[in-house]
């Protein structure tokens, strides 16, 4: 993972199985990146997956709020 080009180390990852019935229970792993922002996904089953990660930086000066960035992304495997 990369924010503005630099990698991103040690961020939790969440990865969620996109199920599209109530009769299943999703699966979730709770991740984190190694050093150099890399990720390993373990592929435990074929489907559509979910990742979601959320990285915060300093607001910039004058801001009321704190600027939160969310990155999220559908892998169909």
């Amino acid at each position: 993972m990369q924010y503005n080009g630099k990698p991103l180390p040690h961020q939790a990852v969440e990865i969620t199985e996109a199920v599209w019935s109530s009769d299943r229970t999703r699966q979730v792993a709770n991740l984190k990146g190694d050093a150099a922002g890399h990720v390993r996904v373990p592929h435990s089953a074929a489907g559509t997956w979910i990742a979601l990660t959320r990285y915060r930086t300093p607001a910039p000066a004058g801001a009321p709020v704190a600027t939160a960035t969310a990155s999220r992304f559908r892998c169909a495997c």
